[in-house]
């Protein structure tokens, strides 16, 4: 086929990460080839963060690096992709256009579209539908007709931030692609401590305050006694999505089950290690600075997200208050507990100071005196595992003494 009036964007280099003010001009080379500076869009969030996960992430915040291994171009209405190979922080395509048909190539490959009729966008995933995976057991009984999702470890997850016409394509050497990031990153510790005995041997008098809570395996298992090995498990939610359409930015979830008539969620809930109760451990450790001179540091006994979560939120639930739910068990001589929630004691937690959008790092620190746990599981625990299987779980009050948005 004759193709005229085209242009040809040959061994275009799209370099994907910050750049300074020198390099966001357009070198133009020779023969309509351009190099051309494609800037990640990271608007920062709060001052919910954690430590690095990934080289995305630095200091707390989402870092202007793509951490995707592949780029893709889609089609906004056929949903036809592309993928453009990444080489090192760069990749190269050809744009060829005639009239209002174009085609891109990127090696022994090519997408073509009518420019007339569907713009094109670009995206770290091929399809344009991204999803998440379920947990093997859909029976937890104090959210019923919701979803329980697990984390899989799924990568980051970027679209650019909006589609682009051939003509806007042709101009990427005037300006810059942006890609946003449509993911926020939790992780969620619970740490039992002594809160009523503080160290405060480090501290410097007039100067900094420090203060050391902390609770010995020795002192737990002899408030807990022959029931000192205790499990959890946690699901947290519900504006978490099962489906999210890359392309038009909505949220959807399946049924429940296969035998669910209702209507699907609107939310759903991840849960940590697959919905398995997992021993609480000892040595973990967090802190916190409540005042400008003030320095906390907790050590005890608990549970830690052992990989930080990364999904995208359902946007529609903007403004409501996340949700925690921990439940509870304890078992003789390290007896496995398995998935049941049957026996159970769950404490909720309303987590108002959260906000679900995308791009947010959200580490989550509840920190309770041990006690409390104690004593919930010694008065409630025995009518709890009276309980038929499928009952509502017995729901005890255990509101957190500490809670930290790091």
């Amino acid at each position: 086929m004759e193709l005229k009036n085209y242009l040809m964007m040959a061994g275009a280099m799209l370099m994907l990460g910050a750049c300074s003010d020198e390099n966001e001009s357009v070198l133009t080379v020779e023969n309509g080839t351009y190099e051309i500076v494609l800037n990640l869009q990271t608007t920062q969030g709060e001052s919910n963060s954690l430590g690095q996960t990934s080289r995305a992430i630095v200091d707390g915040q989402f870092s202007s690096a793509y951490d995707a291994s592949s780029l893709y171009v889609h089609t906004t209405k056929e949903g036809r992709s592309l993928e453009l190979p990444l080489e090192g922080n760069s990749v190269k395509f050809t744009l060829v256009r005639e009239n209002n048909q174009c085609t891109i190539f990127a090696g022994d490959k090519e997408l073509s579209w009518n420019d007339g009729k569907e713009d094109v966008y670009f995206s770290s995933i091929e399809g344009e539908t991204w999803s998440a995976d379920r947990a093997d057991w859909q029976g937890f009984t104090p959210l019923p007709h919701q979803v329980a999702l697990v984390n899989s470890g799924k990568p980051e997850l970027y679209r650019s931030e909006k589609n682009y016409t051939a003509d806007d394509l042709s101009k990427l050497g005037e300006g810059q692609l942006k890609m946003d990031r449509m993911c926020s990153a939790f992780k969620l510790t619970v740490l039992f401590t002594d809160l009523e005995n503080v160290d405060t041997s480090n501290s410097v008098p007039g100067v900094l305050e420090i203060n050391l809570y902390s609770l010995s395996e020795e002192d737990w298992r002899k408030v807990f006694g022959d029931r000192w090995y205790v499990y959890s498990k946690a699901y947290v939610g519900p504006f978490f999505p099962e489906f999210f359409n890359v392309n038009t930015k909505e949220s959807s979830w399946g049924p429940v089950n296969v035998n669910n008539t209702k209507e699907n969620p609107t939310g759903a809930y991840y849960v940590t290690n697959n919905q398995y109760y997992t021993l609480l451990e000892t040595g973990i450790k967090d802190s916190n600075a409540p005042g400008p001179n003030v320095h906390n540091n907790y050590a005890g006994v608990g549970y830690r997200s052992n990989a930080t979560l990364l999904t995208p939120v359902d946007l529609s639930h903007k403004g409501e208050q996340m949700m925690i739910y921990l439940l509870f068990k304890s078992a003789e001589n390290g007896e496995g507990v398995g998935n049941e929630d049957t026996g159970c004691v769950i404490n909720e937690v309303k987590l108002s100071g959260l906000v679900p959008d995308m791009n947010y790092v959200n580490d989550i620190v509840l920190v309770y005196d041990y006690r409390k746990l104690h004593d919930a599981l010694d008065k409630y625990e025995g009518e709890a595992a009276t309980q038929s299987r499928g009952s509502m779980p017995q729901v005890i009050s255990m509101e957190p003494d500490v809670v930290i948005y790091k």
